[in-house]
């Protein structure tokens, strides 16, 4: 268990920290009450199992140039990953972000989208992996593509959506 923790915006020079929490081969993790701002990526599984990531409150995700950064949410070759009460604001990058075959849950996910995300998707589901929403409230600026398949095979499905955004 990783949990109540808090990430507070960087100031070093050399810039932001690149993810918060990488975390491979974990099987029944649970990483919860996480606060972080100024970083890369959030939460990072890879290879993982039956993990749970509950309670985390991303302000300000940097991509720096970098497409695998500005993330939240980034699994990959991941199996029964839960994502209970996220709120993500101001991703650079997808907010949540799904590769490898990997099979992701969100129950509860609040996005708040601001300049630095235009044109970015919201979720994206690659490579055969899949995501399932449920309670996903989108708000921000209008504009902005909510799902992406990238092309490869990918699926989300998404109950209970809200979307209030601005026209400009």
């Amino acid at each position: 268990t990783l949990g109540n923790f808090k990430h507070v915006e960087s100031t070093s020079p050399q810039g932001v920290s690149e993810l918060l929490f990488l975390l491979r081969y974990a099987q029944g993790v649970k990483v919860h009450d996480i606060d972080a701002e100024d970083i890369g990526s959030g939460v990072f599984l890879q290879y993982s199992q039956n993990c749970v990531i509950e309670n985390l409150n991303v302000f300000k995700c940097r991509n720096r140039g970098i497409p695998s950064l500005g993330r939240a949410v980034n699994v990959a070759e991941s199996r029964g990953i839960v994502v209970r009460n996220l709120f993500a604001r101001n991703c650079e990058g997808t907010a949540v972000f799904a590769e490898a075959s990997s099979e992701l849950a969100i129950d509860g996910a609040a996005f708040e989208l601001g300049l630095a995300y235009s044109g970015r998707p919201v979720m994206s589901a690659v490579q055969k992996s899949t995501i399932s929403a449920k309670d996903i409230r989108v708000t921000g600026l209008g504009g902005h593509v909510l799902f992406d398949d990238g092309g490869s095979g990918g699926k989300i499905k998404a109950t209970n959506l809200t979307v209030d955004v601005a026209s400009d």
